[in-house]
């Protein structure tokens, strides 16, 4: 029988140390975490104030980078000249923009403004103390005022502009909401107005004309307002009439007014005194009508009228088609436009009695029936599918014509009426002798042929086209047939550009910013 005796093996003295040591930092392993974490708190409080050292010395420094900016800005020579000139410079370069034809120009106006005050603190103080800098407003609002930002950009405008007279353009898109804020705001300045025009697409009569019928505008003398949609309907809303009750706006008066529009709801619904009202603008809706005898007392109560256009106008005629109609009297009218009319103009122009009309413009017309008026030598027309018998009629009732617009026309029923027929090199009479200029737009390639062969009638009739004006188009079409330079070499012609629709009623002598928008 074996004994199994246990062996009692006492530890090295390494191994006790090591226990004891282990058995020591869980004793102290509290006490430990809190050194890390004041440590780690210390490291922070100097992280934080060092940043915040940074920062303050990176304020130093833009500081005084900009004291040396300065300081190596006034050696510059250009910096050296008055502000006076200055000024001027800045005042040429910004009307260059805004009176531009190109859209793309006019907004490069304001950024023109903005990008130059950024230069340095010289040409900030100049730009900002020169009103006629900033007495023009063009803004598009497309999410109504629904915060501050707008009405601040558009009241630093108004603050910057000083006391000149202001020319003002906004286009009110989207929610309705903080028109009558923004109405006061530039209310409080209607006595420096001198053009303005709104583009509302949606808004309640009620909300414009309550501030205007308490404005005073002496020095107005462009308005424009087209409202073009309401909640009592808009463009598709069931036919209704015009009521023709309208509230007066500027009440006090407005002796200067000489140009008006009046578009959508605000057509019937508001009117300013009219006495010298010189230029007018109907722009109505498709289911909005107004009866012949309206017209006639719209019109004929403007003594000075000389330019009148009418855009997508519903005129309803008597229904005794045997019922003589009177004459509207127009005598001192020069420029007539029609565009788009809903119902046939045929039977309203014949009875507009117009002896001093000079310029016709058409657009999108079907049929008008004129009747002879020799006076007429400027006639326009756009989009206007006339037939040989319409062009005919043409020739007879404006026989004195010097100069013929055509925009994306058929040309034709020109032809065939102004040419001499095949086999002749004469016609007898000529037609529109006296025609020295075409203005020919949106030129197709189809139709160039068409257009040279005017050209060379009119040549061998000895009545021959003086000036040619084309736009981008009709170029591209000329150049691929061949036909461009021709014009100026063979043709002996002069060539002009016209890239840009030419501004109505002619002699204008500004841009109106809201023509030919719906």
């Amino acid at each position: 029988m074996q004994t199994m005796l246990a062996i009692d093996i006492e530890p090295s003295r390494p191994e006790l140390e090591v226990e004891k040591e282990r058995m020591i930092c869980v004793d102290d392993e509290p006490a430990e975490e809190l050194i890390v974490q004041a440590n780690i708190q210390r490291l922070k409080d100097t992280k934080v104030r060092l940043l915040r050292e940074i920062e303050e010395t990176d304020k130093l420094l833009d500081i005084e980078n900009a004291r040396y900016a300065r300081l190596r800005n006034n050696k510059n020579p250009a910096l050296r000249l008055p502000h006076e000139v200055m000024s001027t410079i800045f005042t040429m370069v910004h009307n260059d923009h805004r009176y531009s034809n190109s859209q793309k120009a006019q907004q490069k106006a304001l950024k023109f403004l903005v990008s130059t005050s950024q230069v340095c603190v010289s040409w900030r103080e100049i730009i900002c103390h020169t009103p006629l800098l900033w007495n023009e407003i063009v803004m598009s609002f497309r999410h109504g005022f629904t915060g501050e930002s707008t009405l601040t950009c558009l009241n630093a405008h108004l603050t910057r502009s000083g006391d000149c007279y202001l020319d003002m353009a906004f286009n009110l898109g989207g929610s309705y909401i903080g028109y009558p804020a923004f109405l006061e705001l530039i209310g409080s300045h209607s006595k420096r107005w001198r053009r303005v025009s709104f583009l509302v697409s949606y808004a309640n009569v009620i909300d414009f004309s309550s501030v205007l019928e308490r404005l005073e505008a002496p020095n107005l003398e462009h308005f424009s307002i087209n409202i073009q949609q309401t909640h009592c309907g808009g463009p598709n809303s069931p036919r209704m009439p015009y009521q023709f009750d309208p509230s007066l706006i500027f009440p006090h008066g407005t002796p200067k007014l000489t140009f008006l529009r009046l578009g959508g709801a605000a057509l019937g619904t508001m009117r300013p005194n009219w006495t010298s009202m010189e230029t007018l603008h109907l722009d109505g809706w498709e289911r909005t009508f107004m009866t012949r005898e309206q017209f006639k007392c719209l019109v004929q109560t403007l003594p000075n009228l000389t330019n009148l256009s009418l855009h997508k106008l519903c005129i309803r005629y008597p229904r005794d088609p045997f019922e003589k109609q009177s004459d509207i009297l127009l005598p001192q009218l020069r420029s007539l436009r029609i565009r788009e009319p809903y119902t046939s103009m045929d039977m309203v122009v014949p009875t507009m009695v117009m002896p001093k009309l000079e310029t016709l413009h058409l657009q999108r017309v079907e049929a008008i029936g004129t009747k002879l008026n020799p006076s007429v030598k400027h006639l326009n027309l756009e989009t206007c599918g006339f037939e040989d018998h319409q062009v005919m009629k043409l020739i007879t009732n404006f026989p004195s014509l010097e100069s013929l617009g055509i925009d994306d026309c058929p040309l034709g029923s020109f032809c065939n009426q102004l040419c001499p027929p095949d086999g002749q090199t004469t016609i007898d009479p000529v037609p529109w002798p006296q025609l020295t200029s075409l203005t020919i737009r949106q030129l197709s390639g189809s139709n160039v042929h068409f257009f040279v062969w005017l050209l060379v009638a009119r040549k061998d009739c000895k009545v021959p086209v003086g000036k040619v004006r084309i736009d981008r188009r009709s170029r591209g079409a000329l150049r691929s047939k061949h036909r461009l330079d021709w014009l100026s070499n063979e043709m002996e012609m002069v060539v002009e550009n016209c890239d840009y629709l030419d501004r109505w009623p002619p002699g204008l002598g500004y841009d109106d910013p809201h023509d030919l928008e719906d």
